[in-house]
């Protein structure tokens, strides 16, 4: 008797065929906080369900789609009612991303500019839209005074979009005297010089790029919208500015081939970064990628239940390649970048206090295993 409602990215790539089983009543095509007030406000009557937007629901056999729901102004949705979860100091995030606790995350825009086929931003159907430097720099103070926050992870597709606006936030972090540190996603297209210089004076450490193959004709091909000179400049730039950095890539593109999987192993392992997160290349519902994929490669769009970018095991071999190389390919990035003297001394390097050297043992150990596993199923 309880209404069950689904949402998030699949639904969004699949939304008739999300809400089809029996145990699914209704399902939200975009931006939930609105459209579930709405909602709440008919009563569940089914007659107003098609004023409610980004509403799916079903008439009779029939599955019906309303039109996708997304806030402009992000400034009008309040902050989360983080009062109503347990106490912050409970959460314990990834041990490579923070220096101190309690730690938390933040969204401060939604959407992305970028066109990246294998992203659900890329179709440019959600825009991109950013609450104003007011309104999280009140969020920040909030989280700061009453739940004693001192790590804030800017969890945005790209916080450094706008420019102006980052470096408004940075300016009154620092003018606030705020003791924290942060991390955020950045598109190194707009990593400049000067607006690095005031992330890092504003408390920002970790900056998290997605580069996802080291070969410019792949990146062309995804639409990253990216170089590789520009990456290695941002890079190299952060570095030598006291950043850690953590970099994305992506083995087993569309068009892949031995020679740009080498080459992508080449320019991971060349960069100045601390960490590393290979994944296998994973085509999603909702994504440019989803619909031209057998133009590039074999993907059995069936089998939903192996379609987790996270997997070790690849769903999607372009042509020319097979599971075998794919595999060894991964286990082949893994083991170069974390084995590489440079990268272990850059990150001994980094090691300022008693606090940084345990959680460096610890994710050392617990990369290990890791890497271990992640061997054992490219075996």
């Amino acid at each position: 008797d309880i209404i069950t409602i689904l949402g998030g990215p699949h639904v969004y790539g699949l939304p008739h065929a999300s809400i089809k089983p029996d145990c699914i009543d209704l399902g939200v095509y975009g931006e939930a906080e609105l459209a579930i007030l709405k909602l709440v406000e008919t009563n569940f009557d089914k007659s107003r369900f098609k004023d409610v937007p980004g509403l799916i629901y079903k008439e009779g056999t029939e599955v019906k789609v309303n039109a996708l729901a997304l806030i402009h102004n992000l400034d009008e949705i309040p902050f989360p009612a983080r009062r109503l979860y347990p106490p912050m100091d409970r959460y314990r995030p990834s041990i490579i991303s923070y220096k101190r606790l309690p730690a938390t995350g933040m969204l401060t825009s939604r959407g992305c500019n970028s066109r990246c086929t294998f992203c659900h931003s890329g179709k440019g159907e959600f825009g991109l839209r950013f609450h104003s430097p007011e309104y999280v720099i009140e969020e920040i103070k909030h989280l700061y005074k009453d739940f004693g926050v001192r790590e804030f992870f800017i969890f945005d597709d790209t916080f450094v979009a706008n420019k102006a606006r980052a470096m408004k936030i940075c300016e009154e972090i620092i003018k606030s005297g705020l003791d924290i540190s942060w991390s955020c996603n950045a598109k190194v297209t707009y990593l400049t010089e000067d607006l690095l210089t005031l992330m890092k004076r504003s408390g920002c450490w970790l900056l998290q790029v997605g580069v996802e193959s080291g070969n410019q004709q792949i990146l062309n091909t995804m639409k990253k919208g990216i170089t590789l000179e520009q990456v290695r400049d941002a890079c190299e730039s952060a570095y030598r500015l006291g950043f850690h950095i953590k970099t994305f890539f992506i083995i087993g593109n569309a068009g892949e081939t031995v020679q740009t999987l080498d080459d992508t192993i080449r320019f991971m392992v060349s960069l100045p970064a601390h960490y590393s997160s290979i994944n296998l290349m994973t085509p999603l519902p909702g994504t440019e990628l989803w619909d031209t994929v057998e133009k590039y490669g074999s993907f059995d769009k069936e089998k939903i239940e192996e379609i987790n970018y996270l997997s070790d095991k690849p769903t999607f071999i372009p042509h020319g390649l097979d599971e075998k190389i794919l595999l060894k390919k991964f286990r082949e990035a893994y083991l170069k970048f974390y084995l590489n003297p440079r990268t272990i001394w850059r990150n001994l390097k980094a090691l300022n206090n008693l606090e940084d050297l345990h959680r460096f043992t610890k994710a050392s150990f617990l990369l290990s295993r890791l890497l271990i596993s992640k061997i054992a199923a490219a075996s």
